[in-house]
């Protein structure tokens, strides 16, 4: 019974992360199956599972912590600031991806951190493949290659001077998988083109955003890998670079991506004026609209490509700081353990959401579904693991 369970509670996992990287949204009798696997897997880890009705009591408080905030922001939002609850409860569920941590506990005790990120990370190459396919089509009928993504809430697929532009929303994943190959894999040959791979198809995605991500875990690798003298000169170079760019982005840029930069750059000057103590301390609340910002009417009227400015928006300086805290904390205190102790596995996880807060300055990839709260659910789960005997048999280093 158990290993069947168990073998369930992984297959499971599996497709969890099928749906979530892919956001496919498959519906029966008008219930998305993705919300379906995520609460089936949750109340498996907790309530079913062998090991899951043993897990400390500082785990069930932790949910409690969490549907406590949720209701609060949902609260102040709607009730006291008057947003819509659509807009509110839009940008909440995304936190109760935080639900799945006493998941991420029992499955890295069973199969180990490593064999849980090699799952994600292969299926995130996945799109590697969809990408190919949806390029292929396009070449061959582009009328179909339009009707193959319509419905499609993964792809957004533009045509500009005939050149395609494919983007998934789930692109941020990619820094996870860079930071794949540079910690894990072996060999500097095969090292260096598995990760020009990745970034190749990074380039492709035509999001520059999300190379702030991968300069952050680069050079985040050279620390852990302690190459100190190429972390001084890499840093440089990286700054030189950006100054080149920015210098020079009107002749490097097409017309469409200069327009994007300088709305942003917008976002940031206009996106930190407020006009009372009220919204500078507390902010407008979730879902609260952000107007006149991007003129483009790309977003919803509550979101903006700049996530710094949504988050100061939305919660002001108190609220910016926590939500701050959430994503980054246990980012930067697995980084330090990592270093410290040379595990491959804290150094993935924690680098790797580094990588996506650093990639979303640009674009609001942290407020994409569960994308941006996920890994900070993996990583209060791995490094619970490091307080525990059973963590070293889970090594991988």
């Amino acid at each position: 019974m158990r290993f069947s369970l168990n073998f369930i509670l992984k297959l499971l996992l599996i497709f969890f992360f099928i749906l979530n990287v892919f956001l496919l949204n498959v519906t029966i009798l008008g219930v998305n199956i993705r919300y379906v696997v995520f609460f089936v897997l949750c109340f498996i880890s907790i309530v079913l599972h062998p090991r899951g009705r043993f897990l400390p009591i500082k785990t069930y408080k932790e949910i409690a912590i969490i549907f406590i905030m949720a209701t609060i922001l949902l609260f102040y939002s709607i009730a006291i600031m008057g947003n819509k609850f659509e807009n509110a409860l839009t940008l909440t569920i995304p936190y109760l991806t935080l639900l799945s941590i006493p998941l991420f506990r029992i499955m890295f005790r069973r199969y180990s951190i490593k064999a849980i990120i090699k799952i994600f990370v292969y299926i995130t190459c996945l799109l590697s493949l969809y990408f190919v396919v949806i390029i292929l089509v396009f070449l061959l009928d582009p009328s179909l290659a339009f009707s193959l993504i319509k419905s499609d809430s993964l792809v957004m697929f533009t045509v500009r001077d005939n050149i395609p532009r494919i983007f998934f929303k789930t692109s941020v994943f990619y820094i996870p998988v860079f930071t794949y190959c540079l910690i894990y894999i072996q060999g500097s040959f095969k090292k260096i083109i598995l990760s020009l791979l990745c970034l190749f198809q990074i380039l492709f995605f035509q999001t520059f955003g999300l190379f702030f991500g991968v300069f952050a875990v680069f050079l985040l690798y050279l620390l852990y890998s302690k190459k100190y003298k190429i972390l001084i000169v890499s840093s440089i170079l990286i700054v030189l670079s950006i100054s080149f760019i920015a210098v020079n982005s009107n002749t490097i840029f097409s017309e469409a991506k200069q327009y994007s930069i300088k709305t942003k750059l917008s976002q940031l000057a206009k996106g930190f004026e407020t006009p009372d103590i009220h919204s500078f301390l507390l902010g407008d609340g979730i879902g609260a609209p952000i107007a006149g910002l991007d003129e483009r009417s790309l977003k919803k009227d509550f979101i903006v490509e700049v996530a710094p400015v949504m988050l100061y928006q939305m919660g002001g300086v108190i609220g910016a700081f926590l939500l701050i805290y959430i994503y980054s904390w246990t980012a930067i205190k697995g980084g330090l353990k990592s270093i410290k102790s040379n595990n491959k596995d804290i150094a993935f996880l924690s680098f790797s959401q580094i990588g996506m807060l650093f990639a979303s300055i640009s674009n609001p990839f942290i407020w994409s579904g569960g994308i941006g709260i996920l890994f900070v659910s993996i990583n209060i789960a791995a490094l619970y693991l490091t307080k525990t005997n059973n963590y070293a048999d889970n090594l991988t280093t």
